[in-house]
């Protein structure tokens, strides 16, 4: 075909061990991983294309009935022609001791729309707490911290959500970490 034929996907298996995978794809229907225990998926990435050069059209990892391509439980997605998923969830491998730098986010706001950007962060699968949290009015937010916090060690998990007061506004954003095993 002209669009993607191999992706990699990146994540972590049930021990929190981290896995990487080549899957090559059909074009016609879902395939599965040869990893069929998967506990968290990090990210997806184009790595092979036809003619076209790039991918063609979505391209997701889940779980359940597939309807016209999409799963029912989605964990990760490539947008149509972006070529790498990108999503504000990231599970850390087990034993790892994860550093929190800092949160950039910008928002395309509206007159009268209030956008937060909120950072959990759960160890071993306990309790999420909330990490960081900033109002956006207009424009672009950037929070670094002199000192990095200490999330804790095991197997972290870090989510990035974005609430507005109304509406639907585009909102993007970094988060910086560093941890080691």
């Amino acid at each position: 075909g002209t669009g993607a034929r191999t992706v990699r996907v990146k994540g972590l298996l049930p021990t929190g061990a981290a896995f990487e995978e080549d899957v090559i794809l059909n074009c016609v229907t879902e395939v599965a991983l040869a990893n069929a225990l998967v506990m968290a998926v990090n990210s997806v990435q184009v790595l092979t294309v036809g003619s076209g050069g790039q991918n063609a059209g979505n391209i997701y990892v889940g779980d359940g009935t597939f309807t016209a391509g999409v799963p029912a439980e989605k964990f990760c997605k490539i947008l149509d022609f972006k070529g790498v998923s990108a999503q504000g969830i990231y599970s850390f491998p087990s034993n790892s001791e994860v550093f929190f730098h800092g949160l950039n986010a910008g928002a395309g706001l509206t007159v009268g729309t209030d956008v937060t950007v909120r950072m959990k962060h759960r160890v071993d699968r306990g309790p999420w707490q909330v990490t960081e949290e900033q109002p956006i009015s207009v424009g672009w937010m950037q929070n670094k911290h002199v000192w990095p916090d200490n999330l804790g060690k095991g197997q972290i998990d870090v989510v990035i959500e974005a609430i507005a007061s109304t509406g639907t506004e585009p909102v993007g954003g970094d988060a910086f970490f560093t941890h080691r095993t």
